[in-house]
């Protein structure tokens, strides 16, 4: 597990490695933090709003 700097930073291993198992190009995930500090999944998008231009350069980026 990585360290986190904050505890209001999830942490997205297991989040991500489910997210993964979707196939999807683009995907954008929200999670909330219960009043007992677990983080909760609440919605998966497909990225239709997380689209690029055809014409744009590709670049690598990771929140963690």
């Amino acid at each position: 597990m990585k360290s986190r700097k904050h505890d209001w930073e999830p942490d997205l291993s297991g989040i991500a490695e489910l997210v993964v198992k979707l196939g999807c190009r683009f995907v954008t995930t929200d999670v909330v933090r219960r009043d007992d500090g677990a983080w909760r999944v609440v919605e998966v998008g497909d990225g239709q709003v997380s689209d690029r231009p055809g014409r744009s350069i590709p670049i690598s980026s990771s929140a963690h």
